[in-house]
């Protein structure tokens, strides 16, 4: 699969601010694929990703998004409810059905009432 294009939107404001164009024939995903670590919060750490930056370029292609609203997985956001719209474009048409995986993480909120439960 040749992905040319990918945009993601929460409520009309686009994640990234540019959308992904990454040209894998080529050899330019460098932004694709560093948004990895930042959107995994391990840019600036000794925390490696399982693949490495070739890997990633000969199709082990994967796609991370923070829709954290501080932008920190490390913070804790107030829930929200919104739309999500995520366009995704190929350089050819595909030969075959295509799988899209979401894999979500939630903070879990701890609630207490006034009996204290």
């Amino acid at each position: 699969m040749n992905v040319e294009y990918l945009a993601l939107s929460r409520d009309g404001k686009q994640i990234p601010s540019k959308a992904f164009q990454p040209t894998f024939y080529q050899g330019t995903s460098v932004r694709e694929f560093y948004n990895l670590f930042t959107a995994t919060s391990r840019q600036l750490k000794d925390l490696p990703l399982s693949i490495n930056r070739l890997e990633y370029q000969q199709g082990y292609t994967l796609f991370a998004f923070n829709l954290n609203t501080a932008g920190d997985s490390e913070a804790l956001s107030p829930v929200s409810t919104g739309n999500l719209r995520m366009e995704m474009r190929f350089g050819e048409p595909l030969r075959a059905t295509a799988t899209l995986i979401v894999y979500a993480c939630y903070d879990s909120i701890l609630e207490i009432n006034s009996k204290r439960e």
